[in-house]
């Protein structure tokens, strides 16, 4: 799967360079819409990172950047109530790129009003860590999710955590 990604985001950037983004992700968010995909109880949380996350709130900016669609990511925040703690959140149609691509992080730190260089990208895949480190942040990968240990090193992620609840621990919150 990890081979596929730098592909599959290729392909996914192709409606925006032919302009029919936006009516396509009308089309794929009503598609969804009449699945039930994005529905109340379709998500799981990491353990532990819903209590973790207003504390962090309180001290730092957060940031939601996502390769998913507004819909199935807002859906899943407001499944969790965890909405209220982002003051970002970026998706797929956010920014002219996708991960691994920097525009997304980069995006996302222009909204928050930070550089790049003081933010910290936590991801489970290979995708994220290496857009966190081509926009110059941080980077920390999660093993709660697809990513694997070598995987995310050998990408370059400067610390490695069992699971994203373990970021409150490392950044003090």
């Amino acid at each position: 799967m990890m081979a596929s990604e730098g592909m599959a985001s290729f392909l996914l950037t192709v409606p925006d360079r032919l302009g029919i983004d936006e009516p396509l992700a009308a089309l794929t968010d009503r598609l969804a819409g009449w699945r039930g995909l994005g529905r109340p109880g379709a998500f799981r949380a990491v353990q532990g990172v819903p209590e973790m996350l207003p504390r962090l709130a309180q001290r730092l900016p957060l940031a939601v950047v996502s390769s998913r669609d507004r819909r199935g990511t807002l859906a899943f925040l407001d499944q969790w109530k965890l909405a209220p703690h982002f003051l970002v959140v970026i998706t797929a149609l956010s920014a002219r790129r996708m991960k691994p691509h920097p525009a997304p992080v980069v995006a996302a730190a222009k909204a928050l009003g930070v550089a790049p260089e003081r933010c910290l990208m936590v991801g489970d895949t290979r995708a994220d860590i290496l857009a966190g480190r081509r926009a110059g942040a941080q980077t920390a990968g999660v093993l709660c999710g697809f990513g694997e240990r070598e995987d995310l090193e050998a990408c370059g992620a400067d610390v490695i955590l069992e699971n994203t609840a373990e970021v409150g621990r490392l950044l003090g919150g």
